[in-house]
Parts: C-alpha cells; structure tokens; sequence
C-alpha cells in the first residue's frame, strides 16, 4: 500500500470538457483516504472538491468523495499508472480518466567506510566450503530491518590455503548462486573485490568459501528498497572456457538488455562481475558500451599467465542493449550479471513551478469554508490537508485575529482531542527545505501550549506562552528549520498538538521552501560518463598528477572528481572508478575515501608482492572540496578510471 501514497496527477475527459485531475492519496493499512482536486487546464491552482474514501483490492482501486454531489473513481493500477472512469452525479456523467504518480527512485547512501568483520581477529578461519551469515545491517547507519535491498561492499579473501573463491548472496535466499565474486589461485594468496550483494531482513548475507581462508567484509555502502538500482539472480551471461581462449586484441560482445529481468529499453549500466582466468600472460580487460569508444581505461588487470582474477564492475549499455570486452593478451573471460541501473530520472520543471505547498494560511479556497466564528474539522480534511487524528478548529476572524489572512488552525479542535494536521507535499529528493510557520496559542486553559513539526526525518518540539496575550493578540512568533524530504517525490508535514484539552497552539502562514541541493538523501540516480582516465602517477604516462612515486604511509594523493570527465562541477554524491595499483614495492593495499575526512581502517586494493598490478572497481563518497583521496600501506603507482557517479 506504500507505494499508492502520493500526489497522483492527470486529466479526465476529452476534446474542450477535459479537466486537469490531482489526487492527494494516503494509504493506510487497506484503505485509502484522500483530497480530489479539479481545475480547467491552463487556469491556475486546482480546487479541492472534497474528501474520499477508497480502497486497493489487487490492482483495482476505487474512491468516492462524500457530500450533496459525490464523485467516485475506479481504475486499474499500472505501477505508478492509473486508468480508469470518473462518475458524476449531478450532472450525472462519466468519463475517462489517466493519472501518473511521480515518483524518483531512491539513491545510492554511502557510509564508512567500516569494516563489518575480519576472521582474523578472533583467529576464525573459514574451512573449505564453509557458509557463514554476516549482518550488515547496524553497521555505519545501515538500518537492520527490511528497507535494505543491497550493500557494497569489498570482499577480501586471504591466507587461503588453496585455489578458490567466495560467493556473497542473500539471506532470504537458500541455493547459492552458480557465481563467484573473489578468486585465487593458489595458497597463501591475497585477494579482493568490490561486490553489490542482495541482502535480507535485518541486513544479512551468505558468504560461501570454496577453500580454507580469512575473510574480510568492508561496508561502503547500501542501496534502499525502490532505489534505483534493479537487481537480479545472479546469472552467468558469458564463459569462454567451453571454447576457443579469446586471443589478443579479441573483442566480445556481451547482450544485457531484453534478457533475466533485464528490460529491452531504458537500462543506463549494467552490474557485472568480470573474471580473467587462464591467462596467456600479463594483460587487461577494458569493458565499455557497445558502440562507444574504448579509451585507455582498463577493468580487470592481470599480473602473471595462469592468473585467475575478478573485478566487480558498472559498465554502461550501448545503444544496442550490450557492453563490449576487450581483451588485451589473451585470457579466458567469464561475465556475471548481478543487476541494472536505469536511465536517470530528472525532476519535472513543472512540479517545481507549481510550489510545494497548498493552503498553508487556511483562507477560503475549494472546500475550506469561509468564517466568522470557527468550525471543527476531524474526519474531514481541510482543504489539501487531512485531519490524522483527534481534531482542530478553524478560526474565522471574529473568534480571533491571524497572522496571514483571516483565518488560522487551532489544533485541538472541540472534539476534546490533541489534533493531528498533515499534508503530502511535493518534493525533489536532491534538495533541502525550509519550513517555517507562525506560533500562538489559545489564551485559555494551560497557559503553555506544545506541538511537534516532522518533515522527513526531522522532528521538533516548540512551546508558546499564552500568559499576557488575548485572541486580539495572540502574539504571533515566527519559526522556521531545515530538513531534508523523503527521498522520493513526495514527503508528509505534520503539525501535532502535544497539548491535552481543546484550546492549544495555534499555527497559521505555512511556508515549504526551497533551500538549496544539499539532500542527505545521498544521491538520486546513477549517471554514465564516458570511462575517463583521470589519475596516472607512472612517468611515461602521468595523467592528473605531478611529483613522483606516491610514497606511501602517510602519502595523501588527492583526486579532483567534480568538473571532471564530463562530470558536473557540484552535485556530485559519490563516484564509480576503478582503482588500480601498479609497480608496489611490496605486500600493499589501497584506501579510497572522501578528501577531508579521516582515512579509515578499510582497503580497496589488495596486493601481495613486489611489481604486481591489482585492481578493483570502488564507489567513493566525494569529498566537500569535490575530491576522493588514497593513501597506500607502502610506494605504488596508482591509476583511476572512471566510469560514472550518482547524481
């Protein structure tokens, strides 16, 4: 039922009788309730026309309003479609009708780094073809209940003792997938791979070892339920090895889209784990979308022949529905598909010029009354706001003055209830808001009235002293805060009275503003850029960077990302590189974190000996200043690639 609330949007009719719909929906348990507005296209701000009640039995939903002249709606649910007949009664008459709810997935929320768990430190080593659960859930913000889809996390294997692999998947799900997301070769390795993993209820996953080893759990990261990454059964889409090794300078095409729950349109990148194995020698593999150019970049990196190696990657689609993989020295490649992003979803121009809020001064307009005394609201909602619980008294300006216009809410109505007044307001997950609304009280009863504001996930507490004030004057005081939306299209202000009786505070002058693009709803889409090499420390190849081999240490090389490879100069929440590590001089690993924040204990890229080249794919929280930074245990050459960002 969550997924009906919202502001649903239309027309019914046709030709010159057609007429611009919207339907405030709020879904509670089985039933739905809500405001039907109405309004000639093109003619201003559309007028309430009363309360509904309604219902959603599959995918039918049916409404009615109340009152001398009801109105009832029955359509068909479609996603966020929803087609059907408005019925008339006087004059009596039906029509079609078509509305769309907008509603922007949810992004990608970045944490941590933290390292979630590491065998190592109570000396409990994985035997061979061992399944441990790991919960994430807890861990860096991450919530332990079901509003998890997925995590990112770097998963490293080492002290193995033999060839072998891991396999990270859900909870909620019993067989293990046929994939692998970390490979070795050989006893004693060392190695790592960022993973998107599906997790369950409470944030737990599977990890599977095929052979003896230490396992590490690095958390950067989780994507919420309806976010918009789409993940899938993990799948094999590719595996050379039942045929001829692709040879040097080989090119394959890998088909994404219209396949495994892929859809055939509207699919940005696609989540692929990459492994070379059986190399011929040491090499690369670039993947890129179908169509699009190559570039200098690389995704898997290969140190020695026989190697077998994997790298988690976001590679965009082509125009034609699939990615390319360039093999650099002959390798056998395996591809598995673990999910999609689709192609962004900009917030309509239009739904920002029409403001967020509506009747934030309670002047008559619709079916808000006009009145001299007062009337008491409680089932029935005012104007585009509904009443959730107990009552409120709409005050007429011969009961007392108000601070905008000529009438104001008192939220404890005469039912004798504390009242409960809220509203769906519109809203841009990637921006802040101010809310801000004037503050009396009833001058009777308890002089100290109390009410609670909530927007999003911001609630406060705001008291008023009625003592020295009469209803000539109320001694109106303003308040206002700041407060992040739901990151979706739509987000419930709710003005609670905290005061027992039936005179308590009183609010009028309403405002929901706009306040600027800094949303802690982490990011609301994934965007490709072309894969840009954008850092190369190595001489005869120096990209971004000037002085010699980074030192490690306490070595910060610092990575300029905003304005960067096709990249905007703000707004940018996190980018998707790939990290590679070349010519260390010893056992290494690589950290990548947001500049200007601490280094934390985690690692990106593993490497276990001198002159050996790793890589591996990370999503980076971006810094204040724009940029990521690494730092490495010893002296290494580093190199990133890009290959996109959440917005």
């Amino acid at each position: 039922m969550s997924g009906v609330t919202g502001i649903w949007r239309g027309t019914a009719g046709e030709g010159a009788g057609m007429v611009d719909v919207r339907v405030n929906l709020l879904a509670s348990l089985n039933s739905l309730k809500g405001v039907l507005f109405f309004g000639v296209p093109g003619s201003g701000p559309l007028a309430d026309v009363g309360k509904f009640n309604g219902s959603l039995t599959g995918t039918t939903v049916t409404l009615s309003t109340v009152g001398t002249k009801p109105v009832s709606l029955t359509g068909t649910l479609t996603g966020d479609q929803l087609t059907g007949t408005l019925k008339f009664t006087d004059p009596a008459g039906e029509v079609p009708v078509s509305l769309n709810r907008f509603a922007l997935p949810r992004g990608y929320r970045p944490v941590g780094p933290v390292r979630v768990t590491d065998s190592r430190d109570d000396d409990w080593k994985y035997v061979d073809e061992e399944v441990r659960w790991v919960q994430v859930g807890g861990h860096g913000g991450v919530p332990r209940d079901d509003s998890v889809a997925a995590v990112l996390v770097n998963l490293t294997m080492t002290d193995t003792e033999g060839p072998g692999f891991l396999t990270a998947w859900s909870s909620e799900v019993d067989e293990r997938p046929n994939t692998s997301n970390v490979n070795v070769t050989r006893a004693g390795a060392t190695a790592s791979n960022m993973a998107i993993v599906p997790v369950g209820n409470g944030g737990w996953m599977q990890i599977f070892s095929l052979s003896a080893a230490h396992v590490i759990v690095d958390l950067f990261g989780w994507f919420p339920v309806d976010s918009q990454l789409n993940l899938t059964v993990p799948t094999r889409l590719l595996d050379t090895r039942s045929g001829v090794r692709p040879g040097p300078g080989a090119e394959l095409a890998v088909q994404i889209t219209g396949q495994f729950g892929v859809p055939a349109e509207g699919v940005a990148a696609a989540v692929l784990n990459l492994t070379a194995t059986e190399s011929a020698a040491p090499g690369f593999i670039t993947a890129f979308p179908s169509g699009g150019d190559r570039g200098g970049t690389s995704t898997v990196n290969v140190s020695t022949a026989g190697q077998t190696i994997a790298n988690h990657a976001i590679v965009p689609v082509g125009a034609d529905g699939a990615v390319r993989l360039f093999v650099s020295h002959g390798t056998h490649v395996i591809a598995d598909l673990f999910g999609w992003f689709p192609k962004p979803v900009e917030y309509p121009a239009e739904l920002a010029s029409e403001g967020a809020l509506r009747n934030g001064s309670f002047e008559s307009w619709g079916s808000i009354p006009f009145l001299t005394s007062f009337q008491t609201f409680d089932e029935t909602p005012l104007g585009s706001w509904f009443v959730s619980g107990g009552s409120v008294d709409l005050v007429g300006a011969d009961q007392a003055i108000a601070k905008d216009g000529v009438q104001f809410v008192d939220l404890n109505g005469n039912s004798g209830y504390p009242g409960t007044l809220q509203q769906l307001v519109q809203t841009n997950p990637a921006r802040r808001y101010k809310i801000g609304f004037w503050l009396a009280g009833n001058p009777a009863d308890d002089p100290v009235k109390h009410l609670e504001v909530s927007f999003g996930s911001v609630r406060q507490e705001f008291s008023f002293d009625t003592t020295g004030h009469t209803n000539d004057d109320l001694g109106w005081v303003h308040h206002e805060f700041l407060a992040d939306p739901d990151c979706s299209s739509t987000t419930m202000l709710t003005f609670q009275s905290l005061t027992e009786g039936i005179r308590g505070p009183n609010i009028d002058g309403i405002t929901v503003d706009d306040a600027g693009a800094a949303s802690n709803c982490g990011s609301t889409g994934y965007r490709t850029v072309t894969p840009t090499r954008i850092l190369d420390t190595r001489p005869a190849t120096m990209v971004g960077y000037s002085g010699g081999k980074p030192a490690g240490g306490s070595t910060v090389v610092t990575v300029p990302i905003a304005g960067v490879a096709g990249m905007p100069a703000g707004g940018v929440a996190a980018v998707i590189a790939n990290l590679t590590a070349t010519e260390t001089d010893g056992p290494n690993f690589v950290t990548a974190f947001p500049s200007g924040t601490t280094q934390p204990t985690t690692s990106n890229v593993n490497l276990e000996f001198p002159g050996e080249t790793r890589a591996n794919v990370a999503v980076v929280p971006v810094g204040a200043d724009g940029s990521i930074s690494l730092t490495s245990l010893v002296s290494v050459h580093l190199i990133v690639d890009v290959l996109g960002y959440f917005g």
